[in-house]
C-alpha cells in the first residue's frame, strides 16, 4: 500500500515535533536565579536579605540567634546560609524549591506550584512563617524566572520550522508547464518525498547540534 505523497510532509513534521518535545531541556540558571548554595558569601546573603520582608528578617534572626541591628558580613551569612553548627532554614527551603520545582520546570512556574510545594514541606520554622517565605520565594524564583528559557531547545525549534517552511514553499511553487511527448510516459514526481526526507534530516541535525552545545544562560 502506497502512502500518498502529500502525507510525507505531515509524517515528517509529526516525527520531528515528537523528537524535539522529548529532547526539551529544563530551566537553566540565570543572573537572577542561581542554584545552591545560597548565602554562603556576604554578597549573596546581602542580596537575599534585601528581598525579605521585615517580619521574615526579624523571625529568622531570632531563629539563628542574631541580635544585631546592623548586620556584619558573618551575621548575614549565618542568617541565610548558616554556620559551622547549623544550616539556616532559608538556604534549606531555597535549595528544596530549586531542585523540586525550578530546575525540572519546562514552562513558567506559577503560584499554584509554589503553594503545592508548601503542602509537603514540613520544616518547623518555614511552617510558622509560610506567608513570608512564600513571598520571599515568589520574589526570587517566580519574578526572577523571566529569561530562564530552556537552553538551545527554542533555537533548534525555530531553525527546524524555518527550514521546513522554506523547503515546503519551494516544493509548492508552480513550475512552467513542459511540452509532453505523446510517445513517452509522464515521469513520476518524487519532489514531496525528497522534501520530507530533507526536512527530517535538517531537523535531526539541528537537535544533535543543540544537544552537543554547552548550556547557554539567557539573561
Amino acid at each position: 500500500m502506497k502512502i500518498p505523497k502529500t502525507k510525507w510532509l505531515l509524517l515528517a513534521a509529526a516525527a520531528v515535533t515528537l523528537f524535539l518535545w522529548t529532547a526539551r531541556e529544563s530551566f537553566q540558571d540565570t543572573a537572577s536565579v542561581q542554584g545552591p548554595p545560597y548565602g554562603n558569601t556576604a554578597a549573596s546573603a546581602t542580596r537575599l536579605i534585601a528581598i525579605m520582608s521585615p517580619s521574615m528578617l526579624t523571625s529568622i534572626k531570632k531563629q539563628v540567634g542574631v541580635t544585631s541591628e546592623t548586620l556584619s558580613d558573618a551575621e548575614k551569612i549565618k542568617i541565610v546560609y548558616g554556620d559551622g553548627t547549623n544550616s539556616s532554614p532559608i538556604a534549606q527551603v531555597m535549595s528544596s524549591f530549586y531542585w523540586q520545582v525550578y530546575k525540572p520546570a519546562t514552562s513558567t512556574i506559577t503560584l499554584a506550584q509554589l503553594n503545592k510545594f508548601f503542602e509537603t514541606y514540613d520544616e518547623a520554622w518555614v511552617k510558622k512563617n509560610i506567608p513570608d517565605v512564600r513571598e520571599f520565594l515568589k520574589r526570587y524564583f517566580i519574578q526572577g524566572q523571566n529569561g530562564a528559557a530552556q537552553s538551545g531547545y527554542l533555537d533548534a525549534l525555530n531553525t527546524v520550522w524555518g527550514q521546513m517552511s522554506i523547503q515546503a514553499a519551494a516544493a509548492a511553487a508552480p513550475k512552467p508547464e513542459e511540452k509532453k511527448e505523446s510517445d513517452k510516459p509522464a515521469p513520476v514526481d518524487n519532489t514531496l518525498m525528497y522534501v520530507a526526507i530533507g526536512i527530517s534530516a535538517t531537523a535531526l541535525f539541528a537537535v544533535l547540534i543543540t544537544l552537543l552545545l554547552p548550556a547557554r544562560n539567557v539573561l
